[in-house]
C-alpha cells in the first residue's frame, strides 16, 4: 500500500522550507550591506589619508607658511612659500572647489586631491607657531558624496599638526 504525505506534514515541511529560505536571503542581504558599508568607509578613509599625506609631504618641505593670505577659517585655503621661489614651484596652495580638496603648485593647474565620490565638508587651519619653526594645524572633514541609503553615510574627521622643517 502507498503512503501519501498528509496535509499537516506538508505544511510543516513547506514552513521548515521557507524559514530557511528566508533566513538565507538575510543573511545574503546583510553580507551585501557590509560589504557596501565597508567600501564607502575604505574610500573616505583612503581619500582623507592621501590628501593628508600630500600636504604633510608639502608643509614639511615649504620655506615658511604665508599665514597672511592663508584662510585659516572654514573653507580654509592655505599658502605655502617653498625654498625655491620660482613661479613655477611657488606658492603652493591647499583650498576647497565644489566640495574637493585641490592643491596648486606655482603657475601650474590645480590638481584634485579627492576623489569625485568624497566631499569636503570642512577645512580649517590654525597657526601653532611658537618660535621659530611654523607649526600649523589642519582640520578636515570628509564624507561619501552619495549617500543615498544609511550604507553610504559616512564621514570622517581628521586633525593634524603639522611643522614646517627647518
Amino acid at each position: 500500500m502507498r503512503r501519501a504525505f498528509t496535509l499537516i506534514e506538508i505544511i510543516i515541511y513547506l514552513a521548515i522550507v521557507g524559514m530557511i529560505a528566508v533566513s538565507l536571503v538575510m543573511y545574503s542581504i546583510s553580507v551585501s550591506s557590509s560589504r557596501s558599508k565597508a567600501e564607502v568607509v575604505a574610500e573616505v578613509q583612503t581619500n582623507t589619508r592621501f590628501a593628508l599625506d600630500i600636504m604633510r609631504q608639502k608643509i614639511r618641505s615649504a620655506d615658511r607658511i604665508d599665514f597672511i593670505n592663508s584662510t585659516l577659517t572654514n573653507p580654509g585655503k592655505l599658502y605655502l612659500v617653498m625654498p625655491t621661489p620660482t613661479l613655477a614651484q611657488s606658492p603652493v596652495i591647499f583650498d576647497i572647489d565644489n566640495g574637493r580638496l585641490r592643491m596648486k603648485v606655482g603657475t601650474g593647474q590645480y590638481a584634485l586631491l579627492t576623489s569625485d565620490e568624497i566631499e569636503v565638508a570642512n577645512l580649517q587651519f590654525a597657526n601653532l607657531t611658537k618660535g621659530a619653526r611654523e607649526h600649523v594645524s589642519v582640520s578636515m572633514t570628509l564624507r561619501y558624496k552619495n549617500a543615498g541609503s544609511v550604507e553610504y553615510k559616512y564621514e570622517y574627521s581628521i586633525t593634524s599638526a603639522i611643522g614646517v622643517r627647518i
